[in-house]
């Protein structure tokens, strides 16, 4: 899934979507990976608080609500059994297990940032962490999900959309540019004149003038 930043992706991809598959034992052994093990976790700790605080939720779910036997920030076996854990891009996935079962459900969230996709060399390591060692972590049933902004037009998720195989759902930011984009060239001259010490006030109302036009 390829969105723009601020849309709430990683709300429903990295909390929503795998709190769902987890309460209703859908999926049975989880893995969040961001760029960061922090940022994962942080997700994970989104989920375990739900699991003990949510009162609507437990009503609904009493067999799985509440600590379960391992309640760690970085992996959660919850009462029904399915397992969550959270991870950095870059981590040891290969390998990895709950018990006999390897991950039934990989969700990959931003796995990589600005300085990443500013190297060749290291837009290639991501690539290859990504076929060598998420791709071999579970089994040929496991469910992947990558999600991502495009922050270059050679990062993952841009190469997973050109490789066979892949079903690419991509939302946009702005899904029609104005027709009038003289206009909005204008108003971001007198914005960006900062020689005009009342640069802000004269862009507004040059917008406020021209806003039927420049929002056509």
């Amino acid at each position: 899934m390829i969105a723009p930043r601020g849309s709430g992706k990683s709300a429903w991809a990295s909390f929503a979507y795998p709190f769902y598959a987890a309460v209703n034992g859908l999926e049975p052994f989880i893995q969040i990976i961001s760029d960061t093990a922090g940022q994962a976790r942080e997700w994970l700790e989104n989920i375990r608080n739900e699991l003990e605080d949510n009162e609507r939720l437990a009503q609904d779910y009493p067999a799985v609500c509440d600590p379960g036997p391992v309640w760690r920030q970085d992996r959660l076996v919850l009462r029904n059994g399915v397992v969550i854990s959270a991870l950095g891009t870059g981590s040891k996935i290969r390998g990895r297990r709950n018990r006999a079962q390897r991950p039934t459900l990989l969700i990959l969230d931003d796995p990589e940032n600005d300085e990443h996709v500013t190297s060749a060399i290291r837009r290639e390591r991501s690539k290859r962490w990504f076929d060598r060692a998420v791709m071999n972590a579970g089994t040929p049933a496991t469910n992947i999900l990558v999600l991502g902004t495009t922050l270059h037009a050679d990062c993952l998720v841009m190469k997973l959309k050109r490789s066979a195989g892949w079903r690419t759902r991509t939302f946009q930011s702005i899904v029609e540019w104005p027709k009038r984009m003289d206009l909005w060239e204008a108003w971001e001259a007198l914005l960006n004149d900062w020689e005009d010490p009342e640069r802000e006030a004269k862009a507004l109302a040059f917008y406020d003038a021209n806003r039927e036009a420049m929002e056509a």
